[in-house]
């Protein structure tokens, strides 16, 4: 597949994202041993999620599925049945998202993320409208789909771009290294120009609270690079977290619950209590290994 060079058409979904076993680089750093969290405000964020399972929209069910994986939250139940009955429902209705894919489509692809079995062919990837989806994508499927020749330039190029764009990109690199797709060797390179980028985007928005900056926070967690993150910038997120667990999308509706934020919020707490622990599992579900459980 062949991917646009122009920067006016990286730009996507604000989604998943999801997503790195540990500290994936090879490289000597500075690590923590977990950031203290509340568990008050990771029980109450659970809770205000529980509480729209019937109406959670199915793609943040995938992503919330994969937090709940990660970081072993008992609390969640798996989100396999609720998948593939908003799968189903979506293909009977035909239901479109707004950026004008089928929403059917676009789960069959990012199914992948929460079961090792999902298959989808490169046809299917490639017919997802946004670029962004499309590499988030080839990211999850790169085990049984080859990448392009020129995937990881358009990475860079979308790291370039800045908002959804980056923190998209940065965690496909993520996805490749826990699919075993490219060496972690291969990514260490543009670990920094990442971390760089990440810390540029959250800067940038210096007292918001925006659901960009919660997913660039998270992303940078993820990535190995929180020993970037400034406290205080944790503790701002943990100051505005609303009375019923849940966080504002925007810095203009400070009062407005937003379910994606929200998501992007605990996947951020999770990861700044579990940063420099080892062992930590991926967010893309592998398959069983010989002889596992």
């Amino acid at each position: 597949m062949k991917f646009s060079r122009s920067r006016a058409t990286l730009v996507g979904t604000a989604l998943l994202v999801l997503v790195g076993a540990g500290l994936l680089f090879t490289g000597a750093r500075a690590c923590r041993h977990g950031r203290s969290v509340p568990q008050a405000a990771v029980d109450r964020a659970v809770q205000s999620l529980l509480q729209q399972q019937d109406s959670l929209d199915p793609i943040l069910a995938i992503i919330l599925d994969s937090v709940r994986r990660r970081f072993e939250l008992t609390a969640v139940p798996p989100q396999t049945a609720y998948v593939d009955a908003a799968q189903q429902k979506a293909r009977d209705s035909g239901s479109v998202m707004r950026t004008g894919d089928k929403l059917a489509d676009m789960l069959a692809v990012f199914r992948r993320l929460m079961d090792p079995s999902a298959t989808v062919t490169a046809a299917d990837i490639e017919g997802l409208r946004m670029p962004i989806d499309q590499v988030t994508g080839m990211a999850i499927h790169c085990q049984s789909i080859p990448l392009p020749a020129d995937y990881l330039m358009t990475l860079d190029e979308m790291v370039q771009i800045g908002g959804y764009a980056m923190t998209h990109a940065i965690v496909a690199g993520q996805w490749l290294i826990e699919n075993g797709c490219v060496a972690a060797t291969t990514m260490d390179e543009r670990h920094q120009p990442h971390v760089d980028a990440l810390v540029r985007q959250i800067e940038k928005e210096e007292g918001l609270l925006t659901d960009r900056r919660v997913e660039a926070l998270a992303t940078l967690f993820y990535i190995g690079g929180g020993d970037h993150v400034r406290q205080e910038w944790l503790d701002f997120v943990l100051q505005r977290q609303l009375a019923d667990g849940q966080w504002p999308g925007y810095a203009n509706q400070p009062q407005t619950p937003n379910a994606h934020t929200t998501l992007m919020a605990l996947w951020l707490l999770l990861e700044a209590r579990s940063e420099g622990r080892p062992s930590r599992i991926p967010m893309v579900a592998q398959p069983a290994r010989d002889g596992a459980r």
